[in-house]
């Protein structure tokens, strides 16, 4: 078995929420000060080129999570189990060291 040499970057239930809802955060004159999708995308290029240097690693419970918001729940367009199954996403067990050292 081959190491990965691929750093990776830990994305939580919110972090894919904000990529599939294209979420932008606006000042109160309608601004976007922050582009969450495009910070998303940035980290996804550098997992899916062809150089694959980043490996995303999420918790199992995030599929659980991702499906409970509504609107994406009941869509028929968006099917939320393949979307889990890249390579280059790596799905963590949730146990109390892997919770202790998220909390950190």
């Amino acid at each position: 078995m081959a190491i990965s040499t691929r750093r990776r970057v830990c994305w939580d239930a919110c972090t894919w929420i904000a990529l599939i809802h294209r979420e932008k955060i606006f000042d109160e004159k309608g601004i976007v000060t922050e582009d969450r999708e495009a910070m998303c995308k940035v980290v996804l290029t550098q997992a899916t080129a062809k150089s694959r240097t980043v490996e995303i690693a999420t918790s199992a419970l995030s599929l659980v999570e991702v499906c409970k918001i509504p609107e994406l729940k009941d869509s028929k367009k968006t099917d939320l189990a393949s979307f889990f199954e890249h390579d280059y996403i790596l799905l963590v067990q949730l146990d109390r060291f892997s919770a202790e050292k998220a909390r950190e």
